[in-house]
This record gives C-alpha cells, sequence and structure tokens, in this order.
C-alpha cells in the first residue's frame, strides 16, 4: 500500500494556500527546491498535476482540489491527536476580528467546534467593517482577521477562504435615480466596496450622489429597503426584501480571506487559522 506523507500533504496545502513554493517553503521551513520536490513526488503518488500557475497564484486542478480537501481534514486531526496525545492543551487568547457578514454565516459551527476542542483556549471576538479590522491588525490589536480582501499588503499573510459575486440592489421598484443621478447608499469612506462602485460608475459614465452613509451591513441593508437608493452587496449578504438591479455596471466578485501577521502568531492562533481554513 502506498502512504501519503503527513509532510507531502502540509507542503500541497501551504503552497496552495500562499501561491508560491517559495512562500510556502518559508511557512514551513523547507527550501523551494525541496518544496518543489515534494510537490513531484506528490503528483507521481496521486497519478497527476495538483497544482497549476493563473497569474500569480497556484490554482488547484480537480485532482489537486479533491487531495486538499482530505488534506486539510487529514492535517486538522493530526495536530489536534499529537496535542491531546502529547498533553499539550493548548491555551491562551486569540483576538479574532470578522466582517459583519461572514460573522453571520459559517464562523458560528467552526467557532463553536473549535472552543469544545480547545476549551483552554480564549476568544476575542470584534465584528466590524473590513478597514477597521484591517488597521486593528496592523497595529497589533488583533491576531487574526477574517475580511474582505482587495489588495496585498506587506508583512501581511493571507489565504482567500471564499468568494461570492458582487450585486447592485435596491428595494422593489426602486429605480434608484433622482433625476439623470443615481441615489447610492455606501459604507464610510475606506471601507469595502465603496471605492469599488464609485470606479464602476465612473468608467460607465452614469452621475451619482451619495444618498445615505452607513457604518454597518445591516444598516445598509435596511436603509436601502427604506428606498433611499441603490448599494451592492455580495450574493452570501442578500436578503428577500432586496431586489436585483441589473442595468448597472458589473462589479469584481467578493473576497473573503484570511489575514494574520506570522511573526506575532501564537500557537493558538495557528490553530485558529487552521481550523477556519479547513472550514472554506
Amino acid at each position: 500500500m502506498i502512504n501519503m506523507e503527513i509532510a507531502l500533504l502540509r507542503t500541497l496545502v501551504a503552497a496552495h494556500d500562499y501561491g508560491s513554493y517559495s512562500a510556502a517553503a518559508e511557512s514551513v521551513s523547507r527550501t523551494p527546491s525541496a518544496i518543489s520536490m515534494q510537490m513531484r513526488k506528490l503528483e507521481e503518488i496521486a497519478g497527476g498535476p495538483l497544482l497549476y500557475r493563473e497569474g500569480g497564484d497556484l490554482i488547484a486542478t480537480d485532482r489537486g482540489q479533491t487531495l486538499l480537501d482530505y488534506a486539510r481534514k487529514i492535517l486538522s486531526l493530526h495536530d489536534e491527536a499529537l496535542e491531546r496525545a502529547s498533553g499539550l492543551e493548548l491555551s491562551g487568547r486569540v483576538r479574532l476580528g470578522v466582517s459583519e457578514d461572514f460573522a453571520q454565516g459559517p464562523l458560528g459551527p467552526v467557532l463553536s467546534q473549535f472552543r469544545k476542542a480547545h476549551p483552554g483556549v480564549q476568544i476575542e471576538l470584534t465584528v466590524d467593517l473590513t478597514h477597521s479590522l484591517l488597521a486593528a491588525l496592523d497595529r497589533n490589536h488583533l491576531d487574526v482577521v477574517v475580511a474582505r480582501k482587495r489588495e496585498d499588503v506587506p508583512g501581511r499573510k493571507s489565504v482567500e477562504l471564499m468568494r461570492s459575486p458582487l450585486v447592485w440592489v435596491s428595494a422593489p421598484g426602486v429605480s434608484g435615480y433622482d433625476g439623470d443621478r443615481l441615489e447610492l447608499v455606501v459604507f464610510p469612506d475606506g471601507a469595502y466596496p465603496r471605492q469599488e462602485l464609485f470606479t464602476a460608475l465612473d468608467r460607465a459614465s452614469i452621475p451619482w450622489r451619495i444618498a445615505a452613509t452607513c457604518h454597518s451591513v445591516e444598516g445598509l441593508r435596511a436603509t436601502v429597503i427604506a428606498g433611499f437608493g441603490v448599494s451592492a452587496l455580495a450574493t452570501s449578504a442578500l436578503v428577500p426584501s432586496l431586489a436585483l438591479v441589473d442595468d448597472l455596471p458589473t462589479l469584481p466578485p467578493s473576497i473573503i480571506a484570511m489575514f494574520w501577521i506570522e511573526d506575532r502568531t501564537t500557537p493558538a492562533a495557528r490553530r485558529l487559522i487552521r481550523s477556519l481554513g479547513n472550514a472554506a
């Protein structure tokens, strides 16, 4: 019987999540050439290619995605078994920041399972807008952030968790126009996807004005439903009382990613990072 070594599975996950062999090598304390050799060995065992490069990222093939899903589960169980068998119970505090729409979705079951598995770890949860969360991460006020990804920033590690279309929404029967200007309901300056809306409308030469500014997803949805104007939300944040608007410019997809600062990450935070990544 052929066995897949834990180290090979860990290399596959690292290469995919970090997007390059050099970054993966740093994360698992190996050289890029060693990572390349391990990937070739794993592809021989699996019977075909597992990753391919597209732009600046490493993308999983169908075979690779299947193995990745199993690898995450195997590594999670392996690491948990090692911690329990060695008698090293995780402890400490993890300051977790999460964007509002992710907090309303898949976060609850993941945190519930994590807290049962690691009762000695205290999680301090902050729910806020992306720009506030990432600023707190950079100032060392948070350890791990799950929020919208817009661009890579030196010093931050990030792994994409999920993506969904970003769509225009309004109240049913509301056009959103005041004369020839489109009335917008947006988040504060610097918050996603405020600038993305402005850029798309300017490129399409559609006049607009800000009708309302909201500091939460709930507030934005309520303001749009009240008829103040149109806005944009990820499809994962839609509710039945919102109507889709299909005659406005296409927007880039909404990407949820996990962010952390490698040299500040504690064992408890690393374990939470793995748990969140496995649940994506």
